[in-house]
């Protein structure tokens, strides 16, 4: 069956709407147009310290190969970063199609140039050190541990933090070193920066797991609560794979989800019910409900609080049985 609203909900609403800053619902961010600028510095890093590279080597001869190549790459990230940030609407995963040309152009342009000569070889070493060392200060002296509860290689967040960002400015130091003493194994040595940036991001995602995926969550239902039907309370977007996990449909309590207020509002369903739909429901029914920590505190005011026995908390969310 083809929605007669299709057409507009997509194109309109979802492209013109969304630009222009008048979408419905409203669950964007917005910013200034330079909103995305310091944010392709943070996409392309630690690559994007070579950037200073271009002032040290811009003496050197431009050896221009493939023009047409040069041009493409311009276009390719160029127009995407202009389309976004005139938008009204702004989001950080808005600019992935654009990274990936940026940071080939950046490639081609450091290729071009000859870089990793003399004294320019070992700015970008330096300015990463520089800002490894600054985050280590944030951390050492600001950061407070928001999940004490998870550990990194047996240490706590804020510390694991501190070794990264450790090691990542003592690297950095040795690799402008080698860039400025041999230019020809400079590139080789800037090489370890990322692999030890995406070895510390592959073991910290292993380990934070439950705060950021629901599948600890669908293992303790699957386990503990096998003959008990599971309701979502409010929040759908934060806890929007546990159906995925569990391979049903979940009924959402009292939602204040943007994500399924088209849903809602177009088709009469089953799938979100109101508050004193589900008070009626839960006598005499087995029920379990997931909550995230933002939402405990309306939980727990709700008519239905009172039904519910023990709650068991994993990650980010708690589950309610009566």
């Amino acid at each position: 069956m083809i929605d007669p609203a299709y057409s507009w909900l997509y194109f309109y609403n979802e492209h013109v709407l969304r630009f222009l800053g008048k979408r419905e619902p409203r669950d964007y961010y917005s910013g200034p147009w330079w909103y995305y600028l310091p944010r392709m510095l943070a996409y392309l890093f630690p690559w994007s310290a070579l950037l200073s590279g271009i002032y040290f080597s811009a003496r050197q001869p431009l050896r221009t190969r493939h023009p047409s190549l040069q041009r493409f790459l311009w276009l390719a990230w160029l127009l995407p970063l202009l389309f976004f940030s005139l938008s009204s609407a702004k989001a950080n995963y808005y600019l992935i199609v654009a990274v990936p040309f940026a940071a080939f152009h950046l490639a081609t342009v450091l290729e071009n140039r000859r870089f990793l000569r003399g004294i320019g070889g070992a700015v970008p070493g330096l300015l990463i050190a520089g800002c490894a060392a600054a985050l280590y200060i944030r951390v050492a002296t600001g950061a407070e541990n928001m999940h004490p509860e998870v550990a990194i290689l047996g240490l706590e967040i804020p510390a694991f933090a501190l070794v990264v960002l450790a090691g990542l400015a003592v690297m950095a130091l040795g690799s402008a070193y080698c860039a400025w003493r041999n230019p020809g194994v400079g590139i080789l040595a800037y090489l370890v920066l990322p692999a030890w940036l995406t070895a510390g991001l592959m073991v910290t995602m292993q380990e934070i797991e439950p705060l950021v995926s629901t599948r600890a969550l669908a293992t303790h239902i699957q386990k503990n609560l096998p003959d008990r039907e599971i309701y979502l309370y409010r929040d759908f977007e934060a806890v929007s794979s546990l159906g995925l996990y569990l391979n049903k449909p979940l009924v959402v309590v009292d939602s204040h989800s943007n994500d399924l207020f088209w849903g809602n509002r177009l088709r009469t369903n089953s799938i979100i019910i109101s508050a004193d739909q589900f008070n009626a429901q839960l006598p005499g029914k087995p029920v379990a409900i997931v909550v995230t920590d933002r939402q405990l505190k309306s939980f727990r005011e709700s008519i239905f609080f009172q039904h519910f026995k023990t709650a068991t908390r994993i990650g980010e969310t708690s589950v309610f049985v009566n």
